[in-house]
């Protein structure tokens, strides 16, 4: 009987076997063991799982969480106006609102601030929306009553988005075209509703 040193196959590390015939056997078993599993493994694959991983915006957040990338909503526009004291941002720089909480802090023995541009996103982090420039994103857009505008080319149909009392049975209306996107101020001269 002899002793026999080696390394077998696969099988990382010294192997001590007494006897030819005992060593030949073990080693004609692990090669078989060893193919077998090859074989077997040659039909199994690892399964691929693909996350999709959202996009980010340049910012790294998500679409939607990120005040600076997501969408502008209906009815704000993509510059609005604000001033340093004030509470709401407003769609228009000349909005009535706007003009009247100037001529408030006045009234109190205040300055009037200058009006400063800046975009939604960032005013929309401190500030609410105007009731009245920013009236039609207050509505979505949704259960607008129609009318008929006199315009120089004739009778257009159009939508109130919204109104107010100015005095002596005259209103001023709100009026949103919906082809063209655009709001103009009217007064009720120039306004028929439906019936």
């Amino acid at each position: 009987m002899s002793h026999v040193h080696g390394v077998v196959g696969g099988l990382k590390g010294l192997l001590s076997v007494t006897g030819h015939h005992i060593f030949a056997r073990s080693v004609r078993c692990f090669r078989r063991t060893i193919i077998k599993r090859e074989q077997a493994m040659a039909f199994v694959t690892a399964p691929r799982y693909r996350i999709p991983m959202p996009q980010r915006c340049i910012h790294d957040l998500l679409p939607g969480e990120c005040g600076f990338c997501k969408d502008l909503p209906f009815g704000l526009n993509g510059v609005v106006y604000r001033t340093t004291f004030g509470k709401a941002f407003h769609n228009w720089n000349n909005c009535e609102y706007l003009e009247d909480g100037q001529k408030f802090a006045e009234s109190k023995g205040g300055a009037a601030t200058e009006i400063i541009p800046t975009t939604w996103s960032s005013a929309n982090q401190s500030l609410y929306p105007c009731e009245w420039c920013c009236a039609l994103f207050y509505s979505r857009g949704v259960d607008l009553e129609d009318c008929l505008v006199t315009t120089n080319s004739g009778q257009v149909p159009a939508k109130i988005v919204k109104d107010r009392y100015l005095g002596r049975n005259i209103r001023q209306f709100q009026i949103y075209f919906p082809e063209t996107n655009e709001i103009e101020i009217m007064l009720s001269r120039y306004v028929v509703k439906y019936k």
